[in-house]
Formats: C-alpha cells, sequence, structure tokens
C-alpha cells in the first residue's frame, strides 16, 4: 500500500487500492470503517464513492445475516395472532433487526445502523446540491441560496473547495445569511419570547 498517498488530505486512502483513485467529497474514516480498515493511519480521508463501495459491503453482510435470522424457531416470534399482517410485520423485521444489531455491534445497540443511515442521507443530500450548483449558470441567484442554506459552521475555504466556487462568493453568501430578513425577525421573536 502507498503510504505517501494515505497521509496526504486531499485525496482518498482508497480501501479498495484502485489505481490512479483521487476521490471527491472526503472525510474521515468513520468508526465501522476503522474498525474493518486498522491499518490506515488516524485522520486519513476517504471519499464518497469508497464510502459508498464500504456501505454495499456491509449491508451484503446483513442480508447474509438476516438470512441466517429467519432460521429462528417460531417459539421465539411473538404471538401475532391478534395483530394485523403489517403489525405482524414489522414486529418480525423489528426482531431481525436486533438480531443484526446484535451480530454486528458487540454492544449491543442499533446507534451505529441509524448514524450510518443519517450519514448516506447527508452524502446523497450534499452530493444533490453539489449537481444542482455546478448545473446552474454562474450568475444564477439559486447558487447563492444553496450557498446560503449551508451548515454555518464550514468555512469559508471548505465551502469554495467543495462547491468549486469563488470565496467572493462564498463570503456574500454567509454575509447575506447573516443579514436578511427572516433570520433578523426569528432573532428578534426568540428574544422577545
Amino acid at each position: 500500500m502507498n503510504r505517501s498517498r494515505i497521509l496526504r488530505k486531499d485525496r482518498c486512502a482508497d480501501s479498495n487500492n484502485r489505481e490512479g483513485h483521487v476521490g471527491k467529497n472526503l472525510r474521515e474514516f468513520s468508526s465501522p470503517q476503522k474498525i474493518t480498515f486498522p491499518d490506515f493511519p488516524v485522520g486519513s480521508m476517504i471519499c464518497y464513492k469508497c464510502r459508498d463501495m464500504f456501505e454495499e459491503e456491509r449491508n451484503l453482510t446483513r442480508t447474509k445475516v438476516s438470512g441466517i435470522d429467519n432460521s429462528i424457531s417460531s417459539s421465539e416470534i411473538p404471538n401475532t395472532s391478534n395483530l394485523s399482517n403489517v403489525s405482524a410485520e414489522i414486529s418480525l423485521n423489528n426482531n431481525n433487526n436486533i438480531a443484526e444489531s446484535n451480530t454486528l455491534d458487540p454492544s449491543g445497540s442499533s446507534l451505529n445502523l441509524s448514524l450510518n443511515s443519517k450519514e448516506n442521507d447527508f452524502d446523497n443530500m450534499m452530493g444533490g446540491l453539489k449537481d444542482k450548483f455546478s448545473s446552474l449558470h454562474v450568475h444564477d441567484p439559486d447558487r447563492i441560496a444553496i450557498l446560503i442554506a449551508l451548515p454555518t459552521s464550514w468555512s469559508i475555504d471548505k465551502i469554495a473547495k467543495e462547491f468549486s466556487t469563488t470565496h467572493y462568493a462564498v463570503r456574500k453568501a454567509k454575509d447575506l445569511k447573516n443579514r436578511t430578513v427572516l433570520s433578523q425577525d426569528q432573532y428578534l421573536i426568540w428574544v422577545n419570547l
């Protein structure tokens, strides 16, 4: 494994060892990825496509585990004679989800499953925003609206890099976000309460 490529913060660590892979939308490894790939140094970055490939592999593992759980005897499944078909399916799915989380997570909590789904939702949302942003004309006001909607905690450099835009546009969007009528009205409403 090429260590010099792994230590660079502007490149994907590429857990799949693809030749010439740079990657976009970089993030640090998540906790499950750190467990799966312990040889990567702390602070290594992974791109959107590699995260998706990792999640697909985890989902395949989960389906294999759920296939084993389907062989559970009927005595372990709650009595559903008084329930409708929908609620019976829900209780069966909940039993499978609990069994999956117990086999995949040593602590027995399903918190990691919900965090991964939220991370995937965020990645999909950001990917959609980036696609929409790049498809708009340079002087389109929707570009500024997209920049205004981004998290306040993101720096000007990070936004400019992620969305391939100028620092000037990002500064103007942040300034508009701070000066908008709605934000001031909302602030005054909360202060007066």
